[in-house]
């Protein structure tokens, strides 16, 4: 990591710097309006590749406002407002500064900032973060709440480096389901390091920020702890904000019709101790992502990864280089790092439709492939979906259809240090491996403050006991090295894990960023044994987009 430091400081400090912004959240909302935007037009974006989240501030003002020729023509009412909400969200990078909501002649002079400050050079932005709910399920005899405090800073230096800040702890008491995963896994989802609090429920402390700054036009640098997601989809088999945060540099190049993104991430094993014998252990991640738009209809992404361990718990500095394919570098390592490779894509077909999708190869043999043995280490996955807006002629009702796909033991290793998971939580689909999987999605916002989603999830997966010591590829959090079989292995084998999950929530904006949800989940699992959980909340939200651990949906 001192070596990544060191290309951040050359970056800083020996080449000319460029304005930039910081980015927005990855939020499904802020992210679904840029879809309809797209997909609306018919036309990929050239300022945004949709399959690299999150999206930068000044990208999604540009967007906006070289949209602003079709509003009266392919944008609803309420997606006019939406578009102005994102506007209203990012007035750094828009230039519409206004008094919206002045208060006590000091607070909300934007819509988007309590407290908001703008001079030669600098530039902040401040905002408290709320996130309260409560509610019941039917299996546990305990209430279920979340009470989370903090605070959010974004803003520029000089207009030559941006900064993100976030603070926030949180108290909550999960559903029975999640608290078997942190049974198991000894983590909450999305969370890092976990307390007891009261008598059922968890205490932690979540921060992330970062810097970013533009060395070159063309190039936007970005350093610190948060979440990345490569994608089109609800799901991602190549990189997804399941895990908790991680550090990270990742350096976006954009030129012509092409969009690079290169990503060296820190992340934490904890099965592992560190050479000194205390804290955790770490590992690192290096990732290709290259985008490029063909044509205005169809987008292909093509990805590589590699997720190594060293005992001296270094950097290989052999990864570093942005250009080159790791499967060499590995190759010339004399090495057996975890490399995965993939790619994804993007088509508009016809008017108002998108498909998309993903494929991953971990391992696979041509012979073995073709031969359909079921040989275990011929380790894929793949994604397909569709999306369909303003379905039969009723406008912003949005629908989508996936299929998630994934071999046993993809994403293992021998070397359980090298599976794909960062602090135990996989860093792909919450799911790890060995399963099926159907997503369907229903967007509803009759009115720009009210909007309805349905989500129904239907999988299949494989599940390992924990009493057998034999491995049958479901628990990416084990290494291969146990597999119970050579050949004859297929999707879903081992204890038979059938669940389908409900859920219906329904958001009231009646302030910018002031989020009031009802939260409604029936899951139902059919085997191996026949539960029925129903969940109920309601709660508030005030600039807090990530999703509380409670409303985890598998």
């Amino acid at each position: 990591m001192k070596r990544i430091l060191f290309l951040v400081y050359l970056l800083l400090f020996k080449f000319n710097i460029y304005s930039q912004s910081v980015y927005a959240p990855l939020s499904a909302n802020y992210n679904h309006t840029i879809d309809r935007m797209e997909i609306l037009k018919g036309e990929v974006l050239p300022n945004i590749h949709t399959s690299t989240k999150p999206y930068s501030r000044n990208a999604i003002a540009l967007t906006i406002i070289d949209s602003n020729r079709h509003l009266d023509k392919i944008f609803s009412p309420v997606d006019v407002k939406n578009l102005n909400y994102l506007l209203d969200d990012n007035p750094e990078e828009s230039g519409i500064y206004g008094e919206k909501y002045k208060l006590l002649r000091s607070f909300y002079k934007q819509k988007c900032a309590f407290y908001h400050v703008n001079v030669s050079n600098f530039e902040l932005f401040l905002n408290p973060v709320l996130g309260f709910a409560a509610g019941v399920e039917s299996n546990g005899s305990n209430l279920i709440y979340q009470n989370t405090r903090g605070m959010e800073l974004r803003g520029k230096l000089a207009n030559k480096v941006g900064f993100y800040s976030f603070i926030g702890e949180n108290q909550l008491a999960v559903p029975d389901y999640i608290k078997t995963e942190v049974d198991s896994t000894g983590v909450l989802p999305g969370a890092g390091f976990i307390k007891k609090f009261k008598q059922n429920g968890y205490d932690f402390f979540q921060a992330k920020g970062y810097f970013t700054l533009q060395p070159l036009k063309i190039m936007t640098l970005q350093f610190g702890h948060d979440r990345n997601f490569i994608g089109n989809g609800f799901r991602s088999l190549i990189w997804s904000d399941n895990a908790r945060e991680s550090l990270f540099l990742k350096l976006q190049t954009k030129v012509w019709k092409f969009n690079y993104t290169n990503l060296f991430t820190e992340l934490s094993d904890l099965n592992q101790i560190n050479g000194s014998g205390t804290g955790i252990a770490k590992k690192y991640a290096a990732v290709h992502h290259l985008s490029l738009n063909l044509g205005k209809k169809f987008n292909i992404g093509l990805y590589e990864s590699v997720l190594f361990a060293r005992s001296n718990g270094g950097y290989e500095i052999n990864y570093l280089n942005p250009i080159i394919f790791y499967r060499a570098v590995e190759h010339n390592l004399n090495s057996s790092d975890n490399v995965l490779v993939g790619l994804d894509f993007k088509y508009l077909p016809v008017k108002n439709f998108c498909l998309y999708g993903q494929l991953i190869l971990d391992e696979f043999v041509k012979d073995q492939l073709i031969k359909r043995t079921g040989w275990w280490a011929n380790k894929w996955g793949i994604q397909s979906g569709i999306k369909y807006l303003n379905a039969l002629n009723i406008a912003n009702l949005d629908l989508q259809l996936e299929y998630n796909v994934v071999r046993p033991f993809t994403y293992t290793h021998y070397n359980r240090s090298q599976n794909y998971i960062h602090y135990n939580q996989a860093i792909a689909h919450p799911l790890g491996a060995n399963f099926k999987e159907i997503v369907a999605v229903i967007r509803y916002q009759p009115i720009y403050v009210l909007r309805f989603e349905f989500t129904a999830i239907s999988y299949n997966k494989g599940l390992d006991s924990s009493s057998l010591s034999k491995s049958f590829g479901g628990n990416i959090n084990r290494d291969y090295n146990n597999r119970i079989k050579e050949t004859g292995n297929t999707i879903g084998q081992g204890i038979n894990n059938q669940v389908l999950f409900l859920q219906l929530i329904t958001t009231y904006q009646p302030w910018h960023n002031l989020n009031i949800d009802l939260r409604v989940v029936n899951r139902m699992i059919t085997a191996p044994l026949k539960t029925n959980e129903f969940i109920a909340t309601i709660g508030l939200r005030l600039n807090l987009f990530w999703s509380t651990p409670f409303a985890y949906q598998y």
